[in-house]
């Protein structure tokens, strides 16, 4: 494949979604503006991948985002291949494809390094770094480390067709195993907070955060981080997912309902608390990583 920096790369992004509609039309809605921003630059072909039937296919609607494709509930590795299958079929001239979770706000910066990677026929890139914002109390987190984060990956042609098509395992419950092994080449990562292209990734709760955060490496927290995570996505935006009521992820297929404990008192009922909103913080409180992180 010939390098221009002319050239129009076309890249696929699959999105696969599960449960909190108000949370994914937020975010199919901000990736549709950030597309019509680089049009001229690229053509990113949003995929959406759902397994709740209109549930799923509404927010897509919304965003006017014409690919939806239905899968029966799985295993992500299993439903993430099947987008791979539908992107094949759909853009067989694709130069590559990036993958981005529901919950995963990239900002417009970040599209134009995939345009990058794609003119430079990269078959692997991801970013060192990302944001966490708590939906329970609105607090931002930061973590950095040396490998890639799993939101906006981005897999090259060259990854691609070397793996068949096939990136993951099928059992693979969340995609988290990398073709690194599997393919001559490495990751090329992009520290995103030193060129304004880290992903956002919105958590319920900063327990949440914490568990993801660990696996990478050194984190830290502070008010300071709204400032940047502002600049990337805007501030209505961070205000409008940061401050939105956490959405309860359906029971999986199969799964038993949680039992009632019998002995178990209500709660009385207390009046609710208001959010809690960033205050200055003076020193970030560093968090180590897990000793035994994979």
């Amino acid at each position: 494949m010939t390098t221009s920096p002319t050239r129009r790369p076309h890249i696929v992004l699959l999105i696969p979604v599960w449960g909190r509609p108000k949370l994914t039309t937020a975010l199919l809605l901000h990736l549709m503006r950030c597309r019509k921003v680089v049009s001229s630059l690229a053509a990113f072909v949003p995929i959406v991948i759902g397994s709740e039937g209109s549930t799923s296919k509404r927010p897509s609607r919304k965003a006017q985002i014409k690919h939806y494709l239905e899968v029966p509930f799985g295993p992500l590795g299993q439903r993430l291949n099947a987008g791979l299958a539908h992107a094949r079929e759909l853009v067989p001239h694709l130069d590559g494809v990036v993958v981005i979770g529901a919950t995963d706000f990239l900002p417009i910066s970040a599209f134009k390094a995939f345009r990058r990677a794609a003119l430079n026929d990269a078959p692997l890139v991801g970013f060192a770094d990302f944001f966490g914002l708590s939906q329970s109390n609105y607090q931002a987190l930061y973590t950095v480390g040396e490998v890639p984060v799993r939101p906006g990956r981005y897999y090259g042609r060259e990854t691609l067709d070397a793996l068949d098509w096939s990136l993951w395992e099928d059992t693979d419950e969340d995609a988290t195993s990398t073709p690194d092994d599997r393919v001559a080449g490495e990751w090329t990562l992009n520290v995103g907070k030193k060129h304004k292209a880290a992903p956002v990734v919105i958590v319920p709760d900063l327990n949440d955060f914490m568990g993801l955060a660990m696996e990478y490496g050194e984190n830290a927290s502070s008010a300071g981080y709204f400032d940047v995570m502002g600049k990337f996505l805007g501030d209505e935006l961070v205000a409008e997912v940061g401050m939105m009521q956490p959405e309860a992820l359906p029971l999986a297929p199969g799964s038993p309902e949680p039992a009632e404990d019998p002995a178990a008192t209500p709660e009385p009922e207390v009046a609710a608390m208001p959010k809690a909103v960033p205050v200055a913080v003076t020193e970030a409180v560093r968090v180590p990583p897990a000793e035994h992180a994979e």
